[in-house]
């Protein structure tokens, strides 16, 4: 067996090379937003690079919602924080499952995940998923719909929002569901 397999199989699929890097930089646009939000909310200036120095982004992701919360109860905004919440998560899972995996090189789109390989029990068989080119370009649809809401919200938090209305147009976009895989 080619111990490069899992490497090159990814490699000879260039499509699918394409949409899995996209959602992983695309979370880099998610990042920053959701920087200018945590600032917008402490007072700092837009290119203030203070919260990362928090470590681990779960814990970033933490501080950013105990921070952002109530900037968006005060504007009337608690609903949208909620999708924005479940959102945020919902990308980070995605974000973290294609960043820490291996894809098969045969067969069916799949992968596996080493943090989820990790809770098998030694020569256990590996936790493969199954995913699809639809379902990844669904998913990286939804992080720059994501994007697109922080950047809207953004604006609305300070007064200014982009389009009249954008920011319910946009959240209209992540109200459909994205699955994290087939099976």
């Amino acid at each position: 067996m080619n111990p490069y397999a899992a490497i090159t199989g990814l490699a000879k699929q260039p499509d699918v090379l394409k949409l899995v890097g996209g959602i992983i930089s695309s979370y880099a646009e998610i990042e920053f937003r959701m920087l200018q939000i945590f600032n917008h909310a402490k007072g700092l200036a837009d290119n203030d690079l203070t919260w990362f120095q928090t470590r681990m982004e779960s814990a970033r992701f933490r501080v950013f919602q105990d921070t952002v919360e109530p900037l968006f109860h005060q504007a009337g905004m608690a609903r949208e924080y909620e999708a924005i919440a479940n959102a945020l998560d919902k990308c980070r899972r995605l974000r973290n499952q294609y960043a820490h995996c291996l894809w098969s090189t045969g067969g069916a789109l799949r992968f596996f995940s080493f943090e989820e390989a990790a809770k098998v029990p030694a020569n256990g068989p590996m936790p493969y998923k199954t995913t699809s080119e639809q379902l990844l370009t669904d998913q990286l649809n939804y992080f720059v719909d994501l994007a697109i809401v922080l950047s809207e919200c953004i604006k609305t938090l300070k007064g200014d929002p982009l389009v009249p209305g954008g920011l319910e147009s946009a959240m209209a976009r992540l109200a459909t569901p994205v699955a994290d895989y087939v099976s």
